[in-house]
Formats: C-alpha cells, structure tokens, sequence
C-alpha cells in the first residue's frame, strides 16, 4: 500500500474518527482502519459497539491496501511532521513507513483482516435538515436523555419521529422531558426510531453550526448521517418509546416569568448548599430538594442541608401562589438550553410538573419532588 496525502487533512480526519475509537476497540480492534483505494481516496474508519465513524479523504494512490493503526500514535506523527504531504508506505507485514519532508518514522500496524465491515444501510427512509438544525436539536434533547439503562433502556437515547415533513425529538430520563420539532425535508412520511445517546453526544461534537445540509437515512436497525467527507453509522434501539403527546398540554393555574440568567444565578447560590459533591464526616449528603414560594412578584428560594442553610429570591411576574420542590440541577439543566432571555414556568399544583415553552417549537417538563 502506498499513499500521499496532506498532513492538515489526515490530522482532520483522525480527530474526527476518534470520535468512535474507545479502550474496548484499542483493545480488540488495534485502533482505526485507514485504507486506501484505486480511486484516489483514503478512508480512515473507528469502530465501537455503538458507533461507526468513516471520513473519506482524497489522496494520490500508487497502490491500494488497508491496516489498522493506533490512532493516538498516528495521529502524535501527523501533528509533530511539519512537511505539507505525508507519504505512507505499508509492506505485507504491515510495518508502516512514514515520510514528511526530512523526517522518517517507522511504526508497526496490524492486519485489517478482523477489522468488522460496516453494515450496509439501505436507504429505506431518509431526511435532511441543516447542521445547525440537527446541532440545536441535540443541544436541547442529550442533557435530558437517561445516562444508565438499568430502569428503561429505552431512554438512554433520543427518539426521532417523523410526521407529515415534520421532525419531532423527544428525550426524557423518566423525571424531565424535552421536546422539539422541526420541518425537515423528508422522503418518507412517517417514520420512529430511537438513537442512543452515546453516538449522539459524538455526533454534536463534529457537527459544524452551519447551514450545509446533513442527510438521516435508516433501516430500521442503523442510522447513517451523511455529511461532506465523513458518514456515521449509529445504532437505533429497540423498544417502545414513551408515549409524549399527552404529556405536551398542560392546563397550568400557576405561572411564573423570570429573567433567565437571573433565575439561573438563584438556583446556583441554592446549589453550593443542595449538591452532594461534598463529605461530612465521610458521608455523603442525601439528595435534598430546593423550596421555591412563588408569589408577591417573586420566585423565593430555600434549602437546608447539613452544609448550611440558604434563603434567596428572584424578581418575578406571578400568577397565583405555590410552594414547590424541585432538584435543583434538573431546574439549571433546562434553563441552560433555554434560547428565549425570560422564561415562563407553567404549574398547576405542587405534585404537577413544571412546564416550560421555550419557542413554540420546544417544551420542558420537570417533575417535582413531594415535599414532607
């Protein structure tokens, strides 16, 4: 196998497939996959049980081949080489030659032989939106999606459901919810799948906040995101997502608006008393709920744990009176993707969720928690 490539486009590559390379794929897989083929491309592949990561590059091919190579060694050359080109060279043995300007490193590869094949998704559905659209959605959904699939694994991902050219994304943990549509360009008119969150979290960090188009397609069992040089196979979980419709109308009787970073600097002082990061006599402190009083044209709060105690309030415009409790991450969680400056908060008692309309086109609910 021999290859010339531009160093700046092989270290772009490696970082995006990073994305997909973990200690079990190190360990079982020997690292990431470059291979090179007769018509002038390279593509440089990662692997995990989640996700599949390919970026396809051009290249000058003198003879096409594969191996698998550490990605964090390939890629420490490729920053350290200060030539514009590197030349690749890799015999039968799989001793990989590299060249870049005056310098010259020899390192040694693997077969790519027990490298897995991607599966080849057909394109049974598929739809297209922004990048800047798919990085908002995932913005608003992964902080609310569960991170443990002991309860309902289900709901360690995000559900994408398509209705009548219209993108609905719900995540939930089971004590929040998020939820966000968009108008997309779709070839199907119905169709539901669930991604889970870990391929998501590493698709928004390669997605760029611009308005190229990045295509969706699936099969049922895989999802490919296409876009410019890279494609991403993910898979889709199995399951019966919870049913959300119902839970999007509310009937609030109590509502509160409020300055967002206000609101948001409230509950923080309140979280340096609540949080449980901190040991007191070698335990840790139980889970207690913040006590927010609305009223009188304020949102007051209160907490007490065996750090301390804390009172404050903020400026608010009040309909109606209630005492609620609420953990108080979930509340800083949800104002944190809020793109609106003042938010309402919509309740109807104090076992109710709290509902928030960021946009007509994004709902957040959060469960209380019964206070004693």
């Amino acid at each position: 196998m021999q290859v010339k490539f531009m160093r700046e486009e092989i270290m772009r590559a490696i970082n995006i497939v990073n994305r997909g390379v973990t200690k079990d794929t190190v360990v079982a897989l020997g690292g990431i996959m470059i291979q090179a083929n007769s018509d002038n491309t390279v593509a440089i592949t990662s692997y995990s049980a989640n996700i599949c990561v390919k970026y396809i590059m051009n290249a000058e091919v003198s003879s096409a081949g594969s191996f698998v190579v550490d990605a964090k060694l390939f890629d420490n050359i490729a920053k350290k080489f200060n030539g514009e080109y590197i030349n690749l060279d890799c015999d039968d043995k799989f001793v990989v030659n590299l060249k870049s300007g005056k310098s010259k490193i020899k390192i040694q590869g693997q077969s790519a032989g027990a490298y897995p094949e991607i599966e080849n998704v057909k394109d049974t559905s598929s739809f297209s939106l922004s990048c800047s659209q798919l990085k908002n959605i995932l913005k608003k959904t992964i902080p609310f999606a569960a991170v443990s699939a002991a309860k309902k694994p289900i709901l360690v991902g995000v559900l994408f459901e398509i209705e009548n050219g219209t993108l609905h994304n719900v995540a939930s943990d089971g004590l929040r919810v998020a939820y966000t549509q968009t108008s997309v360009n779709a070839d199907c008119e119905n169709n539901s799948m669930v991604i889970c969150l870990e391929a998501l979290k590493e698709i928004a960090k390669v997605t760029p906040d611009i308005d190229t188009k990045i295509k969706i397609r699936s099969d049922g069992r895989n999802v490919v995101f296409e876009y410019e040089n890279y494609i991403i196979t993910a898979r889709i979980l199995s399951g019966q997502y919870l049913k959300y419709k119902s839970l999007m109308n509310n009937t609030p009787t109590v509502k509160a608006t409020v300055d967002k970073h206000k609101f948001k600097e409230t509950l923080e002082r309140g979280l340096l008393i609540v949080n449980t990061d901190m040991l007191l006599d070698g335990k840790k402190f139980q889970k207690t709920p913040v006590v927010l009083s609305i009223g009188n044209d304020k949102i007051q709060l209160e907490a007490e744990t065996q750090k301390g105690t804390v009172k404050d309030d903020c400026a608010a415009e009040c309909e109606s009176e209630l005492r609620i409790g609420f953990n108080c991450e979930y509340l800083i969680d949800m104002i944190s993707v809020c793109d609106s400056e003042t938010i309402t908060l919509e309740m109807s008692n104090a076992v109710s969720a709290v509902y928030v309309h960021d946009t007509e086109n994004t709902t957040y609910l959060v469960l209380p928690v019964r206070l004693k």
